[in-house]
């Protein structure tokens, strides 16, 4: 059973605990705290509702559990960046809408992107 289940266009995430897989398509990615870093994914967040002139406590707490995991973010006028591997990156994610929504965020948007190693 699903404590979340998140579905972006072809992709589903599904988060127990501390773990989760991704699944696109046939492949399975399962995340789990590896601490291998492989650069080439970028994933921004925006947290709402916003508070004018400070991060409230839902944006706060988004992103303390991203900062947990390791990740050192590029915070925004319009949201957060983190970059690193697919695992840590979709386990951070996890933990950020957790951890924003139980801190009373309304809304969560996400976007990830695979940047070409060249």
């Amino acid at each position: 059973m699903c404590a979340y289940r998140i579905i972006i266009v072809g992709l589903t995430f599904c988060q127990t605990g501390r773990s989760g897989t991704l699944e696109t398509g046939t492949t399975t990615v399962t995340a789990r705290d590896t601490g291998v870093v492989m650069p080439g994914y970028r994933a921004e967040f925006m947290i709402e509702p916003f508070v004018e002139g400070s991060l409230g406590p839902p944006v706060l707490a988004g992103i303390e559990a991203v900062t947990n995991r390791g990740f050192d973010p590029r915070i925004g006028a319009f949201g957060t960046t983190i970059e690193g591997d697919v695992e840590t990156i979709v386990a951070a994610l996890a933990e950020m809408l957790d951890a924003a929504m139980t801190a009373g965020a309304t809304r969560v948007t996400v976007q990830v992107e695979h940047r070409d190693q060249t």
